[in-house]
């Protein structure tokens, strides 16, 4: 019973900090919740009405979580229509203790993935870090180990990077629950450590009590039950300075636990039965239940059976009036070997065959749930591929409309080439016809030039051509002047 005893121990610190450890509301209290659904009939569907939705929630959460559950959403769905951020979140909060409580541990996976998708989308990265440690909690509630470390791991990354000590505490604290699930107890015992030390720094009560009821369990399930209970008792002294009964009970039944292991039966009665009145008190039915029954086991051990007979009918009552169905087989099958005991052998094959058919209805129950677990597993699976499918689809589609834009791409660079090299050639050729223009411009200059030179030139031949023929025709010829010469010459020789 240890084992359950301690997980209790853990749960109930984690609930007396947020309302009253389960007690039953008061008349006050239920006054008050009817009064807000009251009001809630006649509130208009804006953001005020998120406020009201919020308050019912989480005054329900302890007792009522399908009432938490249904406001949740109606908040969520109003939050998203009115862009109410401070709405949206705590709408995400109220939804996943309602569906915690609730069982439906799967189908919140969806929303967690939306509220860290809001985290993201709106630049809130503690939000964030929230969704990854509920996504975490509920991932270990599903077994599902290694990707709840994942999710814790992301959380502590992130409330590292913001410096928020409360929320690193609290991560620290979840993945110790973690390694120690997973049986990894010096890692366990490493990150209880670390939220201790926070927790310390921080005047954190609930953080501190959380991370004392953890080291007691990894100890114990160490198989050092001098160290778990040392904190057992250091986590009573501090349930009693803080007198709160649930506390102190749940503290002394796991002392008890301790002694039980480890053989000292007497001290292992006392802390049980020193537990009992506050669990009557506090009206705490599976502590006296659970208490009565690790009695009944002690006085059987001891050959105590008709005080064994009475703590274990006792606690069968209670069992029975709670329909706690493995501890009323518990309290059958010792109750058999009581009377076996005591040799009234026809009350311990009556209680034997009680014990046997709840067994039956265990084992069925339990048969029930893993065909329930395969069957949404399937289903699940079925899904994935579904997703999976789509998504090949997407990606191929993705990859499609990529070429289509990388031939597109392409394509432009190449017109755009051509139109810059046909620009180029275009301004080439415009420079070449003004160049052509120019040459032809000046050609036709330089012969002009050229006409008006050779016209000179003719005109001053024509000039030339003329003198001669006056000259020629005015003066005598060459040929005459010679021969008149030969002709003088020949008068002035002198003669013989």
């Amino acid at each position: 019973m240890r084992k359950h005893l301690h997980y209790f121990l853990i749960v109930v610190v984690a609930n007396f900090f947020g309302h009253a450890f389960g007690q039953e509301q008061t008349a006050q209290f239920k006054k008050s919740l009817d009064s807000l659904e009251t009001i809630l009939k006649t509130a208009p569907p804006d953001t005020n009405r998120v406020i009201l939705l919020m308050r019912i929630a989480n005054r329900n959460k302890n007792f009522n979580p399908e009432r938490t559950l249904s406001c949740a959403q109606e908040a969520l769905a109003l939050s998203y229509e009115h862009k109410f951020r401070n709405g949206l979140f705590r709408s995400f909060e109220a939804l996943t203790a309602g569906m915690k409580y609730t069982g439906r541990q799967k189908e919140l996976l969806v929303y967690l993935d939306s509220w860290e998708k809001a985290g993201d989308s709106l630049g809130d990265m503690h939000q964030k870090a929230k969704s990854c440690n509920a996504r975490g909690t509920i991932l270990m509630d599903l077994g599902n180990y290694s990707k709840s470390a994942e999710n814790y791991f992301k959380a502590i990354k992130i409330d590292e990077g913001l410096t928020d000590k409360y929320a690193l505490a609290a991560d620290y604290g979840n993945l110790a629950l973690v390694y120690e699930s997973m049986k990894k107890y010096e890692l366990a015992l490493e990150y209880v450590n670390k939220a201790m030390k926070i927790d310390k720094e921080l005047g954190d009560k609930k953080g501190y009590l959380n991370a004392i009821g953890n080291l007691s369990n990894i100890y114990s399930y160490m198989g050092d039950n001098k160290k778990a209970l040392e904190y057992d008792f250091e986590f009573l002294k501090l349930a009693e300075e803080i007198d709160n009964k649930m506390l102190v009970a749940s503290a002394l039944s796991n002392i008890g636990s301790i002694y039980d292991e480890m053989g000292d039966k007497d001290k292992a009665i006392d802390f049980y039965k020193r537990a009992l009145p506050m669990a009557k008190e506090i009206g705490n039915d599976e502590i006296i239940i659970v208490n009565g029954i690790n009695i009944g086991n002690l006085y059987l051990d001891k050959g105590q059976y008709d005080a064994s007979i009475k703590m274990l009918q006792e606690a069968l009552v209670k069992a029975e009036e709670i329909d706690l169905k493995f501890h009323m087989s518990e309290c059958y099958r010792l109750m058999a070997l009581a009377y076996r005991g005591k040799k009234e052998f026809a009350n311990a094959y009556s209680f034997l065959d009680k014990y046997t058919q709840a067994k039956d209805t265990l084992l069925n129950a339990e048969n029930s749930r893993q065909v329930n677990e395969m069957s949404a597993r399937y289903e699940k699976d079925k899904q994935k591929l579904k997703i999976d499918a789509l998504e090949k689809e997407k990606q191929l589609s993705s990859q499609v409309i990529e070429k289509q834009n990388n031939f597109r791409n392409v394509l432009i660079v190449v017109v755009v080439l051509i139109i810059l090299l046909a620009g180029v050639l275009f301004m080439a050729f415009m420079t070449k016809q003004k160049a052509n223009r120019l040459l032809e411009l000046s050609n036709a200059e330089i012969q002009q030039q050229k006409d008006i030179i050779e016209e000179k030139n003719k005109s001053i031949t024509d000039s030339i051509y003329y003198a001669k023929r006056i000259q020629t025709t005015l003066l005598p010829s060459e040929k005459y002047i010679s021969k008149n010469m030969e002709k003088l010459m020949k008068k002035d020789q002198p003669k013989d």
